[in-house]
């Protein structure tokens, strides 16, 4: 999930949020490799967390544009 404008609805040392254009943006499901007893192999932690690392900060990417951020 990717939030844009977020930042601008509820500023620093506000108490109240105003209104303002939020974009939320939803990325596509991620699945994971699991051996036949239903555990995740290292390397596949370690790839997925890549990929949702990359996946994530695009998102957000996307979002903060879309938001006009």
């Amino acid at each position: 999930v990717g939030i844009g404008g977020s930042e601008r609805a509820l500023a620093k040392g506000k108490k109240l949020p105003r209104p303002t254009k939020v974009t939320v943006l939803i990325g596509p499901v991620m699945t994971v490799e699991t051996t036949a007893e239903g555990k995740v192999p290292r390397r596949a932690v370690k790839e997925t967390t890549e990929v949702l690392k990359a996946e994530v900060q695009r998102l957000f990417d996307e979002a903060q544009v879309a938001a006009g951020a």
